[in-house]
């Protein structure tokens, strides 16, 4: 990541594409299209929970290498298992909890402070979408007074 510019337009491409997309069927290979691109990785996975047989799974695969898509579908291991386990039984993901932390003093937090600090564009990636389901939870709400001012994020309640 090479400015707080790069950061800023990954923020706004990847905005772009959750909101041209509404259905998850739709949206979560859009997502796994982007995240390799910004990651420049050949591949990317996203892991989810089967509550019935209480296992994580991969059921949405980018892979430039299709024998190790296949082999990464079949993949199932048990939910209690490994950081994403961790993460599970807390039900509070590291970002999550650190962007409720920094709205909860009720002062605004400018959007963009909430990627001043980052250094990676993994961390970028992985900041959105804590914001974006912070949003979707309803816990926090994003504020812009005027046409190109400062986004600012903030509880819900106020």
């Amino acid at each position: 990541m090479n400015t707080s510019w790069d950061r800023l337009r990954l923020v706004y491409e990847l905005g772009n594409a959750f909101a041209a997309c509404t259905d998850l069927s739709q949206l979560l290979p859009v997502v796994l299209t982007k995240c390799c691109a910004v990651l420049d990785a050949r591949g990317v996975a996203v892991l989810l929970l089967d509550p019935e047989r209480n296992e994580l799974y991969f059921p949405y695969v980018s892979e430039h290498n299709p024998e190790a898509a296949a082999r990464l579908t079949a993949v199932r291991f048990p939910a209690n298992h490994g950081i994403a386990g961790a993460v599970l039984r807390s039900g509070v993901s590291e970002k999550i909890d650190a962007i409720l932390q920094r709205v909860a003093t009720g002062t605004p937090l400018r959007f963009s402070e909430l990627f001043g600090a980052v250094v990676s564009r993994v961390e970028v990636v992985v900041t959105f979408l804590a914001l974006l389901e912070l949003i979707r939870l309803k816990q926090v709400r994003a504020v812009q007074k005027n046409i190109f001012e400062e986004i600012e994020i903030a509880p819900a309640a106020t």
